[in-house]
């Protein structure tokens, strides 16, 4: 799960009466989860070689999970993880991003297995980092401003 909030600066905010306020705030998180969105759910390039397991009961756990599901040994992406992200109302202020995949943490949570660090899959925790090093933040919650503003 990706949580981000953002503030209106308060040069802006003098601009604005409450109402406005309100509306330019939700409309800013609403466009800035949307770009944290496309962060998370990016995929990274092929899966890096060799692999590298966490352990020998890991590797044996893999290959066996795969020929009971009569998949390939090698290794496939099925898009799916990145089709579970998605952008959801949390409350009045805030919006979350995050994925319903059972598997999710393993790949880009907390306990992130070396073979998907290595192949590069971006861990929750540094969505919100990299959206915020992006720059966006601050044009998208000036647009805000301006569209309440209508200017």
């Amino acid at each position: 799960m990706v949580e981000i909030s953002i503030t209106i600066p308060p040069n802006l905010r003098a601009l604005l009466n409450p109402q406005t306020y309100q509306r330019a705030l939700e409309r800013g998180l609403f466009e800035s989860g949307k770009e944290v969105l496309k962060i998370a759910a990016t995929e990274p390039g092929p899966s890096a070689q060799p692999v590298e397991w966490k352990s020998e009961k890991q590797r044996r756990f893999y290959f066996a999970m795969r020929r009971e599901q009569g998949l390939p040994p090698k290794y496939t992406r099925s898009g799916r993880l990145r089709a579970s992200w998605v952008l959801r109302r949390n409350d009045a202020t805030s919006w979350l991003v995050t994925s319903s995949a059972p598997y999710a943490k393993f790949v880009q949570g907390g306990w992130q297995q070396p073979f998907h660090r290595n192949t590069g899959w971006i861990i929750d925790r540094n969505v919100k980092e990299q959206f915020i090093q992006s720059g966006k933040m601050a044009t998208i919650v000036a647009a805000a401003v301006k569209q309440e503003l209508g200017t």
